[in-house]
């Protein structure tokens, strides 16, 4: 079993945290918004569905409720640290690795 390396950990964490900023400064109008570019879904929604993606990779069976809107990037953080902290557990951690840089660059290129 190789280990993911810290650095690889470390670059993500960053990246969720940069994210969890920008989402935390956007008005509510801008997170409830339809956009075209989410195939007509809400940035909040889309948040919420990788919080829930995070989930199912670090806790299978875990349900992340839908909380305010204003709380996306609270639960992005918290769900991808999480993510984050069982990759080492994970048996498929490269997939689980390699999903989670395409699902935050997604998420950064339209916040």
């Amino acid at each position: 079993m190789r280990p993911v390396p810290p650095d690889d950990r470390r670059q993500s964490a960053d990246q969720l945290t940069r994210l969890a900023d920008r989402l935390r400064t956007l008005p509510e109008s801008r997170l409830t918004r339809s956009e075209d570019r989410l195939d007509g879904e809400s940035l909040a929604t889309t948040c919420h569905a990788f919080a829930q993606w995070c989930a199912d990779m670090a806790r299978p069976g875990l349900v992340v409720p839908r909380l305010s809107d204003l709380a996306s990037g609270d639960q992005v953080l918290v769900l991808g640290r999480d993510l984050l902290a069982r990759l080492p557990e994970l048996s498929a951690r490269d997939q689980v690795t390699a999903e989670l840089r395409t699902r935050l660059a997604a998420l950064r290129a339209v916040a």
